[in-house]
C-alpha cells in the first residue's frame, strides 16, 4: 500500500462477540414519547492520530423529544461514565455520536455535516474496557445496554446495526448486522476504511444523504460506497519517459462499488495473469482478500465457480491473523503466491512475506499452505510497516538460464545450487520504500536466499510481473511516480536494468493505481494487447482500468551502449589488477569504478586499476561499472570475476655468514633484501652444524663453541609477510671451524 495512504489501525486485538441487550422498557425519566436506544455500534476505527474512531450511535425512536442532560454512559453495568448532557435535546428520529476521536477528526473521516451531534466518549472506551455499553439516564436508571464477546466483528472499521425487531432486545446478536458498504442502512466507507452509517438510522428520521456533506440537491457523492482523492500532486516520473506506446485514453470495465468487502471498501491491489490460461486474472486486495476473475464478452468478471463468486479470504498458515495482501504471482505449480507488508491484526509491525495458497480450494476462506518470512532480509523497523513488499514476480529458470542471468556475486545462476527450492525459477519482489526488486530463491524449509537487489530507478514499485513474450520485467509504480513504468531486460553483463521508462496513457489519471499486469501476445488483437491497471484508492467506485500497448512498438531505445571490462594481471597478493574499456557512447558518458571482493565494494577502490592487498586473499575480485549520460538511462555492467587471489610470492635472496670461523667467536647471519611489496617481513634464523640443526640457534647470530670444532656451519633464513606464502633460503656451508687462536673468514 503507498505511502500517500493514511496507515491502517492495528486490526483487531480481539474481535466482538455475542450481544446481549438489557432494557427494561421506558425509563421513568424519559419525557413523554421519547425512546432513545443504541441503534449502531463499532468497536475500533481506523483513524490514524488520537482516538482510532470507535462509536456509539444513539438514536431517539420515539416520538417525542429527550433532554439528555444527567444521562450518562459506561464500559461497565454501574454509574459515573461518561457524561452525555453534551448531547443537548434529541429530536424525535435524531441520531447522535459517542466516539473516542476528537469530533472534529470523526466528521472528516466519515464526512459528516455539522448538524451530526458528535461527542468523546472521555475515558471509557470500548476497546479499553470490559465488553459493554451502557446508557443511564438522569435518575441512573440504566436504559439500554449491549454486552459483547470476541468473535462477531471480523476487525476493526466494522460496525452492526440491529433491525427493528430486536431494537431495546435483551438477546444476543440475533437481529444485528454487520455493516457493509450501501447496505439496507445506507452504509458507507469512511476516508480511513470503516463501513457504517453514524449519524444516519432507518430507526430514526435521518438518511445518510441528510447527515453527509456533498449530498445536498444538485450533488452528491462520488459513489455508494467510499473513495480517496489521490491528490494533485503529479508524482516524480523517472527522466527520459517514453510515451505510452498504445491506447492513450483506458477506460474503467468494472461495475461501481464492485470489490467492496467486510473488511475494507472498494479497492484492488495486485494482479496476475494464470500463465497456464490467459483468460484467467487474479487481483487481490490490501485486506485479505483474492479474486479470480475470468474473460467475458464485456471484459472482465467474478468467476462464479469453486467458491470464487465474491472472491475469497485468506489467513495466514494455521488460518491466523489478517494478511495486508499487495501483490501476486502464479507459480509453476498453479499456486497464488501473494505478498503481504504484515499482520493487519498488528498493523504496526513489519511482516514481509510470500505466502502460497491453493486457487483450487473450494473454501470461502483460504489458509496458506507456506510462508517464506522476509522481514530481516529488508531491515525494516516498525517505522516501515507500511512500505514493504508489494507486487511479485515470477521468472521462470529456463529463462534466466538461457539470457545468462547473474546473481549479485557475478556468478551464472545455476538452480541446482539450490536443490531444495520449491519452484523451477526466482520471485523477484518489488519493494515500495526502496524502488528495487530483490530476488529470492525460496527453500522448502521456509528458508530463503537473495541472489539479486535490482534498483529500478523510481521512488517506489508497486507491482511487478514477468513478459514471457518480452523477455523482460514490468515495474509499475502508482502515482508517487506519475504512474510510470519501467521495462527490465537481462543485459549483456547477465544482470537486470531499466531499459526504458513509460509514461502513463495521456488521459489515464494519476490515481493510486497500484495493480499493473500485461496480457499474454496470445490474447493481441489488432496489433494490440490489454493492460490492466488497478486503483487502490477507488476514484468514482471504480477500481479496474483497461487500456492497450502495441505488440511491436517499435520503439526508439534510449539505453547506453554499453561494454563488460576485462581485467588483465594476476590474481595474487600483492601485484595489480588493470581493468580494460571499450568505448560507451552515444557522446560522452561518465563512467563511475568500483571494485569488488567477493561482491561486496572495496573501500576507497574507484580506480582504473587495483593493487591486491592481503585482506583480498581468498576472495574473487570484479570491476562494476557505471555508465551515466543525461537523456538515456543509466547502466551498469560487471566483469567476470577473477580467480580467488592466491597467496603472494616474497622475493627472497640467500642469506651469507659474516665473522671469523673460531672457537669462541661470533658469526652473523645476513639474509640480504628480501622484498614482499612493501609489507613487513618477520624473519626466522636455523643453524646447522655438519648439517645437524643446532637446537635454540633461532637469532641471527651463533656464537662458535669448542664442539664445533672441524665442523662446517651454515643457516637457513624464514621470512614471512600477511598474505604472502613463506619464503626460505640457505646460505653456502663456511670453512670449518678452528681452535683458539688461529681464524679465518666466514666465507
Amino acid at each position: 500500500m503507498h505511502s500517500f495512504r493514511r496507515p491502517l489501525c492495528a486490526a483487531l486485538a480481539g474481535a466482538l462477540g455475542a450481544f446481549a441487550l438489557a432494557t427494561t422498557g421506558p425509563a421513568a425519566h424519559a419525557e413523554t414519547g421519547a425512546a432513545v436506544r443504541i441503534t449502531e455500534f463499532a468497536y475500533g476505527g481506523k483513524i490514524a492520530t488520537g482516538g482510532d474512531g470507535e462509536y456509539i450511535e444513539l438514536t431517539n425512536t420515539g416520538t417525542g423529544s429527550q433532554d439528555m442532560t444527567g444521562w450518562s454512559y459506561n464500559n461497565v453495568a454501574t454509574v459515573g461514565g461518561t457524561s452525555l448532557s453534551g448531547l443537548g435535546t434529541l429530536a424525535p428520529g435524531e441520531s447522535a455520536i459517542l466516539t473516542d476521536a476528537d469530533p472534529a477528526a470523526f466528521r472528516a473521516d466519515w464526512g459528516l455535516k455539522d448538524s451530526v451531534k458528535v461527542i468523546d466518549d472521555g475515558s471509557a472506551s470500548l476497546n479499553k474496557g470490559p465488553s459493554g455499553v451502557h446508557i443511564f439516564d438522569a435518575d441512573n436508571a440504566e436504559v439500554d445496554s449491549v454486552t459483547y464477546a470476541q468473535g462477531f466483528f471480523p476487525g476493526k472499521g466494522a460496525s452492526a446495526w440491529v433491525d427493528a425487531a430486536h431494537l431495546g432486545a435483551k438477546s444476543d446478536t440475533t437481529g444485528w448486522t454487520l455493516s457493509t458498504a450501501d447496505d439496507g442502512e445506507g452504509s458507507w466507507t469512511s476516508a480511513s476504511g470503516s463501513v457504517g452509517s453514524p449519524g444516519a438510522s432507518t430507526l430514526g428520521s435521518l438518511t445518510p444523504a441528510d447527515v453527509r456533506t456533498g449530498t445536498e440537491t444538485g450533488g452528491g457523492p462520488e459513489a455508494p460506497c467510499d473513495t480517496e482523492d489521490a491528490g494533485s500532486d503529479p508524482g516524480t516520473i523517472p527522466p527520459g519517459a517514453l510515451a505510452w506506446p498504445g491506447s492513450d485514453s483506458p477506460t474503467t470495465i468494472d461495475d461501481q462499488c464492485a470489490w467492496v468487502t467486510s473488511l475494507s471498501g472498494q479497492d484492488l491491489s495486485g494482479l496476475a495473469f494464470d500463465p497456464k490460461n490467459a483468460d484467467v486474472l487474479y487481483a487481490v486486495k490490501n485486506k485479505s482478500h483474492v479474486y479470480r476473475l475470468v474473460r467475458t464478452a464485456g471484459g472482465w468478471s467474478k468467476d462464479t465457480a469453486n467458491g470464487w463468486a465474491e472472491g475469497k479470504d485468506i489467513r495466514f498458515p494455521g488460518g491466523t491473523g489478517l494478511p495486508d495482501s499487495e501483490g501476486l504471482a502464479v507459480g509453476p505449480d498453479g499456486a497464488l503466491y501473494i505478498t503481504t507488508e504484515r499482520d493487519n491484526a498488528a498493523s504496526g509491525v513489519p511482516l514481509d512475506s510470500i505466502l502460497k495458497f491453493d486457487p483450487t480450494s473450494s473454501a470461502t476462506t483460504l489458509v496458506a499452505s507456506d510462508q517464506w518470512v522476509l522481514t530481516d532480509d529488508l531491515g525494516f523497523t516498525n517505522a516501515d510497516a507500511n512500505l514493504g513488499f508489494e507486487g511479485v514476480a515470477y521468472v521462470p529458470d529456463s529463462f534466466l538460464i538461457s539470457v545468462g542471468f547473474r546473481t549479485d556475486d557475478g556468478t551464472v545462476y545455476d538452480p541446482a545450487k539450490y536443490p531444495s527450492k520449491v519452484t523451477g525459477g526466482v520471485f523477484f519482489a518489488a519493494v515500495e520504500k526502496t524502488g528495487h526488486l530483490r530476488a529470492y530463491v525460496l527453500d522448502a524449509d521456509h528458508s530463503h536466499v537473495r541472489i539479486a537487489d535490482i534498483d529500478t530507478g523510481m521512488a517506489g514499485v508497486m507491482d511487478a510481473s514477468f513478459d514471457p513474450d518480452l523477455g523482460r520485467i514490468w515495474a509499475h509504480c502508482d502515482n508517487t511516480c506519475g504512474n510510470a513504468t519501467a521495462l527490465l531486460k537481462v543485459g549483456a553483463d547477465g544482470h537486470f536494468a531499466v531499459e526504458r521508462y513509460y509514461d502513463r496513457p495521456a488521459n489515464l489519471p494519476n490515481y493510486n493505481l497500484e495493480g499493473f499486469a500485461v496480457a499474454p501476445y496470445s490474447t493481441a488483437s489488432n496489433g494490440s494487447r490489454e493492460v490492466l491497471w488497478t486503483d487502490d484508492g477507488d476514484r468514482f467506485g471504480h477500481s479496474l482500468w483497461s487500456g492497450t500497448i502495441s505488440t511491436t512498438p517499435g520503439l526508439p531505445t534510449i539505453s547506453l551502449t554499453s561494454h563488460v571490462p576485462t581485467l588483465s594481471g594476476t590474481a595474487k597478493v600483492g601485484r595489480r589488477l588493470t581493468a580494460h574499456f571499450a568505448s560507451w557512447g552515444p557522446g560522452t558518458v561518465k563512467l563511475a569504478r568500483v571494485w569488488l571482493a567477493n561482491g561486496q565494494p572495496i573501500k576507497g577502490a574507484t580506480g582504473d586499476s587495483l593493487r591486491l592487498t592481503a585482506a583480498l586473499r581468498g576472495k574473487a575480485i570484479s570491476l562494476r561499472v557505471t555508465g551515466t549520460e543525461t537523456g538515456y538511462i543509466t547502466a551498469t555492467v560487471q566483469s567476470r570475476a577473477t580467480a580467488t587471489v592466491k597467496a603472494g610470492t616474497i622475493t627472497a635472496k640467500r642469506p651469507r655468514i659474516r665473522g671469523v670461523v673460531r672457537v669462541g667467536k661470533r658469526l652473523v647471519a645476513r639474509h640480504g633484501a628480501w622484498y614482499a611489496d612493501g609489507s613487513r617481513i618477520a624473519f626466522r634464523y636455523r643453524w646447522y652444524v655438519n648439517g645437524k640443526l643446532i637446537r635454540g640457534a633461532t637469532k641471527a647470530h651463533l656464537k662458535l663453541v669448542h664442539a664445533y670444532r672441524g665442523k662446517r656451519i651454515k643457516v637457513t633464513v624464514v621470512g614471512r609477510a600477511v598474505g604472502y606464502a613463506s619464503a626460505t633460503r640457505t646460505s653456502a656451508p663456511t670453512r670449518k671451524v678452528r681452535g683458539e687462536g688461529r681464524g679465518e673468514g666466514a666465507g
